[in-house]
């Protein structure tokens, strides 16, 4: 009951807070308007408008200028609004109204942006003196919270919090950095602080962090045209195609219901991993799109190849389509637009929008050059020093990311992970990814989950050869250590066939006793475990032997590179480079 009474007594406070400014603010406006001919206001309004090159949207225009009259311009006195109202009305003001004004006064503007969230409170930090303040979390005074949520206007204590003075525009970090970058430009050619920049060039300032895409590249300005491939087939016989095309790998039905039949053709399956998700997300790049419906397929494809590829599939079965036409549709794009269609897989548990952080894919977009950062990546960004550059990236993609699964799913209860990212670029963490710095994820390649591992019957002999039996020949290592044995021996003596046999045999061992699940596991600490822990450790083991054993290693992990997009065969070199320099150096015993 006493916490209940606290609560209504802070409301009703706060309400009594909120009504005085509005009260003084109007008063603020009689008073200066009342100091204005009706032409140097209309002339002000001017010089407000083109000095904010017209980016404040209409709805919000008045009340930026009247903030701009009241807190920021300096009349002729040399006085901004706020101080010659007080100066002049200081005497007629009550007491409350007195205290308020005089420290609407000494308020400074201050470019804030979010950088963590309270269950009732947003803290906002000045990203040009690194001062924090605790904001209430309240809709009157942040309409709607995001991540690294931007804006530039005044703060004014109250209680235990601070709460926003005056009109503002909450945008992103890419906004917040525009304007920053613009008050930085203004200092060194003003000779003026930041406190007197942010308010005699306001409106310059929120120009800049109202518009969008500031210095974009000429090439990101303009517009490119790309080619949709577009296939037409009568369909003869369609319980047959469709039976053919599910049995073809890589197709997959998608959508059947009032006689349509939707299927997508996939590849380069990714399985996404999260330590705050019970399952895992599966991801496929999507080549093209097949429709069926009254005998007419269409497929739509903005990969030529793969259009070439499905006219090759479709023609071995005339029997069930016939081919009507082809022809090319032109879509144009802005030039940094990439269309990214794929395909996601989860388990019914997995909220939805885990598919959107699984398609982020951030691991992979950190290695994409950005023609606005001079064609760099974010981790040559980092690399070459530039770390607000690719911390504002990161900070926009968390923002945009948020808004999109808000406005899609109404509420975000577990945030996406951009700390695994961070750390993995040495950047500061961020406080709104659920889980902290123990937050994990992994995006890595896959087989096909939907290909059956059908074993072809001369290769039976080989898996029989490697000490592969009924219960392990599904694992994943299987396939690639016989189709890598059956390749380093084809043709070869018998003496190169057992080097490789008894080096696979022991890879194949070693695998099955640590209970691995991909590749990407074999890290270094799995390489020393096998390499110095259990063989080296074995008396019995012989120079010529260590040496077959270690060239096989080498060529397996170049090998699974080369075919599985990986890279795991630094980390072996490593390891055995290290080996022989301990045995060259008598640290290890060896018999010869």
């Amino acid at each position: 009951m006493k916490q209940k009474n606290v609560v209504q007594i802070n409301e009703v406070k706060e309400e009594r807070f909120f009504q005085q400014k509005h009260e003084l603010v109007l008063k603020i406006r009689s008073f200066i308007e009342s100091k204005l001919s009706f032409n140097r206001y209309a002339q002000l309004q001017a010089e407000f408008s083109q000095r904010s090159e017209h980016t404040v949207p209409p709805d919000f225009e008045d009340g930026f200028f009247q903030f701009w009259l009241f807190f920021c311009h300096r009349y002729e006195s040399g006085l901004r609004g706020i101080e010659w109202f007080f100066q002049s009305q200081e005497a007629r003001l009550s007491p409350d109204e007195k205290t308020m004004a005089k420290r609407w006064t000494g308020l400074s503007l201050k470019l804030v942006e979010a950088v963590q969230k309270g269950d009732d409170y947003v803290v906002f930090e000045d990203v040009l003196t690194k001062d924090k303040f605790t904001v209430n979390d309240t809709s009157e005074n942040i309409p709607e919270f995001l991540p690294w949520y931007s804006t530039i206007g005044l703060l004014e204590e109250f209680g235990d919090k601070y709460y926003f003075n005056g009109v503002r525009i909450f945008k992103g970090p890419t906004n917040l950095y525009q304007a920053v970058n613009r008050v930085q430009n203004l200092v060194e050619t003003e000779k003026l602080s930041n406190e007197q920049i942010l308010f005699d060039f306001y409106p310059e300032i929120l120009s800049s962090f109202l518009t969008e895409q500031i210095g974009l590249v000429k090439e990101e300005s303009k517009n490119r045209e790309i080619p949709e491939y577009i296939l037409e087939y009568e369909v003869l016989n369609e319980s047959l195609l469709e039976s053919f095309l599910l049995v073809e790998r890589g197709f997959i039905l998608d959508k059947d219901e009032a006689g349509k039949k939707i299927i997508s053709w996939v590849g380069n399956w990714k399985q996404y991993r999260d330590n705050e998700l019970e399952g895992e997300v599966l991801l496929a790049e999507v080549f093209g799109v097949i429709s069926i419906e009254k005998d007419k397929l269409i497929f739509t494809s903005f990969d030529q190849q793969k259009t070439e590829e499905l006219k090759s599939i479709l023609k071995n079965v005339s029997l069930i389509v016939q081919f009507v036409s082809e022809k090319i549709k032109t879509i144009t794009l802005p030039f940094n637009a990439i269309i990214k269609n794929s395909f996601a897989q989860m388990s019914k548990e997995v909220p939805p929008y885990f598919a959107l952080y699984a398609q982020a894919d951030l691991l992979s977009e950190i290695d994409i050059t950005i023609p606005k950062y001079n064609h760099k990546s974010i981790r040559q960004l980092v690399e070459s020093n530039q770390v607000v550059w690719a911390d504002t990236w990161l900070k926009q993609n968390e923002y945009n990311l948020y808004q999109q699964v808000k406005q899609q799913f109404k509420k975000v209860e577990v945030t996406a992970d951009f700390n695994t990212v961070r750390k993995l670029l040495k950047l500061p963490l961020s406080a709104f990814v659920k889980g902290g710095a123990e937050r994990h994820t992994s995006v890595e390649q896959i087989g096909n989950p939907y290909s059956q591992n059908v074993i072809d019957k001369e290769d039976i002999p080989f898996y029989e050869d490697l000490g592969f039996t009924p219960s392990s020949i599904d694992n994943f290592y299987a396939k690639d250590l016989v189709a890598f044995f059956k390749e380093k021996t084809f043709g070869k003596g018998e003496g190169t066939v057992r080097k490789y046999r008894s080096s696979v045999y022991l890879i194949k061992e070693q695998f099955e006793s640590q209970s691995l699940e991909s590749w990407n596991e074999c890290d270094e600490s799995f390489w020393t475990k096998m390499i110095v822990e259990d063989l080296l450790e074995i008396e019995v083991v012989s120079n010529s032997f260590r040496k077959d054993f270690f060239s096989t290693i080498k060529a397996l992990t170049k090998w699974i590179d080369s075919n599985k997009n990986m890279s795991i065969s630094k980390s072996a070199l490593k390891v055995i480079n290290d080996t022989e320099d301990w045995l060259a150096s008598g640290k290890l015993f060896q018999k010869a």
